[in-house]
């Protein structure tokens, strides 16, 4: 590595200030939660709001539509409601389908509601009941219709109250948890925890030709990995001055899935490089964010993210979500977080939009 590269990192030495920046989660703060029961899923992420999906039965063969009823954590908090669904494109594969449809549950038929739309507050309450009570949904646009199962989802709203601490009270979902009591000691939202990722040099990539004698000496310094892949490719990125991100890609690979192993090593011989150990999936790295996917089959109708964000000091956990319902959504119906935060990044450009 040339002295001249070393010399242009030397403002970006991590700071005590930088690292302070950085947020540690409260004792007892709220952890993510998962649960599914029957054709629903239940996903609650670490400020208090949870998500539940439903899907088609499991024995179905036809195109799939998917609804999620979310609500955040506290006193009064409203439910919102989204239907989505998918319908066949000529060339492309399934897309999400679009424009209004109405609704059948039972002999019921309610009009009209638009796709990947939250419901109204007053459309939301006057249906909540009717999808408590009854066994199935079916979403009509013309000719066509898409089914999604309401078996689980008394039991998943259950779960939500007692997540919420509503059991009991007047403003439970479940009409078996619903009681008298007003929601005045329902815990209201946590805050997400924040995040401040540093400056990174603006030559953040190891430079040629001293990319491949680092690499080199990278590779040595690792040593014997417990990686699958034979040769995978080395990238070498620079934090700071004195510190180096060291990436192997892939360190394993599978039908669906890849996944990269990172070093965080020394600039400077000994480079003594540390496995990262993060916990779910990984396999790119931009912006000071370490981010991943992992497909549960080969549709990705079922997949978990993560997403891990460098904070001066080390790489803290900033994202993850998925659903674990494989129901032929192409692509995932919904991303249910089970971890937030708030990422303050200057090294991505805001967008303008």
């Amino acid at each position: 590595m040339s002295a001249a590269w070393l010399a242009s990192l030397a403002a970006f030495a991590p700071s005590s200030a930088a690292v302070a920046q950085t947020s540690a989660r409260a004792p007892g703060a709220l952890k993510g939660f998962y649960f599914q029961h029957k054709d629903w899923e239940l996903a609650c992420d670490n400020t208090g709001t949870c998500r539940a999906a439903g899907y088609p039965p499991e024995s179905s063969t036809g195109v799939p539509a998917s609804v999620q009823i979310a609500r955040a954590a506290g006193a009064a908090a409203s439910i919102g409601i989204i239907f989505k669904a998918q319908t066949l494109a000529t060339n492309q594969g399934d897309s999400d389908a679009k424009g209004r449809f109405s609704l059948r549950i039972g002999k019921a038929a309610v009009a009209d509601f638009a796709f990947n739309q939250e419901l109204s507050a007053i459309q939301s309450a006057e249906l909540l009941p009717a999808l408590l009570e009854g066994q199935q949904v079916e979403l009509v646009q013309g000719k066509t219709s898409w089914p999604i199962s309401l078996a689980g989802l008394a039991a998943v709203a259950l779960k939500m109250d007692d997540r919420q601490k509503r059991v009991g009270t007047v403003g439970a979902l479940a009409a078996g948890a619903r009681g008298s009591k007003d929601e005045s000691a329902v815990p209201g939202p946590q805050a997400a925890p924040k995040i401040a990722v540093p400056q990174l040099p603006i030559t953040a990539a190891v430079p040629a030709p001293a990319s491949q004698a680092l690499a080199n000496a990278l590779l040595k310094a690792i040593g014997k990995t417990d990686c699958s892949a034979q040769r995978p490719e080395v990238t070498v990125h620079a934090l700071n001055a004195t510190q180096l991100l060291v990436q192997l890609d892939p360190c394993d690979a599978a039908v669906y899935n890849s996944t990269s192993a990172y070093y965080l090593a020394n600039a400077k011989p000994p480079h003594a490089p540390k496995r990262i150990v993060l916990d779910g999936p990984a396999q790119q790295f931009h912006a000071g964010i370490i981010s991943g996917a992992e497909k549960g089959r080969g549709l990705a109708d079922c997949a978990t993210f993560a997403r891990f964000a460098w904070n001066g000091q080390r790489f803290v956990k900033a994202g993850s979500s998925g659903s674990q319902m494989c129901r032929g959504f192409v692509g995932g119906a919904w991303e249910l977080p089970t971890f937030v935060s708030q990422v303050s990044n200057p090294n991505v450009k805001p967008s303008k939009n």
